[in-house]
């Protein structure tokens, strides 16, 4: 390479499935063989069911048991 001239890149992006024990393998022609490159993995994690906003109605504390006994104390404090 000569100095000022700029090395030129293969970005290849793969989406793999890890095989047993860790192996993750990519086969590509375009990849010149005996060439060294850097990998990186990033491992999506599954994400935490998210429960539904109803599932929060009477656990806080001095929260209504139930939806019925909030909606009974909106519509006194509305008609008062």
């Amino acid at each position: 390479m000569v100095w000022g001239e700029e090395a030129m890149s293969l970005e290849i992006r793969e989406h793999v499935i890890i095989r047993p024990g860790g192996v993750v393998e990519i086969r590509r022609p375009e990849l010149p063989a005996g060439a060294e490159a850097d990998v990186v993995i990033v491992v999506e994690e599954a994400a935490p069911e998210i429960p539904p906003l109803a599932s929060l109605v009477g656990k806080g504390s001095g929260c209504y048991a139930t939806a019925t006994e909030a909606e009974l104390f909106l519509r006194t404090e509305r008609d008062a």
